[in-house]
């Protein structure tokens, strides 16, 4: 059994792995022309992370709501997921915070680029918006991580209804980015 349970992380890890290197290869990371190879491998690394945090998230709620007998979302399954969270969420808001800066080619990082946008138009452009309800989503999602978190490490499982509300707001930015990713950069 355990050589089975094995084989099946090593092949889910693989085939995720898989989806986050082919979703870094879509989008705008596709069309960066200046750093093309760095574009995708942050965008990897985004979807890596968003899929270890709320897909890590998602289970533990799934396993709850089934009540599947093997785990009911117990406290062993919040300290491991809190775990990794812990470290996914921080990982989420850099790999995001440096690929809209690319996509946005705000100085310093873009010293080089040729079609360079001031901070006021990229935040004002309709792209600008988006990015910035997604930002606003996700900064309340990382107050609720940081509630269960906190209740996790007093060795109580977090509440339910805040669980299933940042799943929630998940969806949402999850929406807002689909509509992100086909709305073009400032200067495009």
């Amino acid at each position: 059994v355990v050589t089975r349970l094995r084989m099946r992380r090593g092949w889910s890890t693989i085939a995720a792995l898989g989806v986050a290197v082919a979703m870094g290869g879509l989008g705008h990371a596709a069309a960066d022309d200046a750093f093309p190879l760095l574009s995708r491998v942050i965008d990897a690394l985004h979807v890596l992370t968003v899929g270890a945090w709320m897909g890590g998230l998602a289970l533990i709620a799934w396993m709850h709501w089934r009540s599947t007998p093997v785990s009911s979302g117990g406290h062993e399954d919040w300290q491991a997921f809190s775990r990794i969270a812990t470290v996914a969420a921080p990982l989420v808001v850099l790999t995001g915070a440096l690929a809209g800066w690319r996509r946005l080619q705000l100085a310093p990082l873009d010293q080089g680029a040729t079609n360079q946008v001031s901070f006021a138009t990229a935040a004002t452009s309709d792209y600008g918006i988006l990015l910035g309800a997604k930002l606003a989503l996700m900064l309340v999602m990382l107050a609720l991580g940081y509630k269960h978190r906190r209740r996790v490490l007093r060795e109580h499982a977090p509440s339910w209804n805040t669980v299933y509300t940042e799943l929630a707001l998940a969806v949402v930015v999850f929406v807002v980015t689909g509509v992100l990713t086909g709305t073009a950069p400032p200067g495009e």
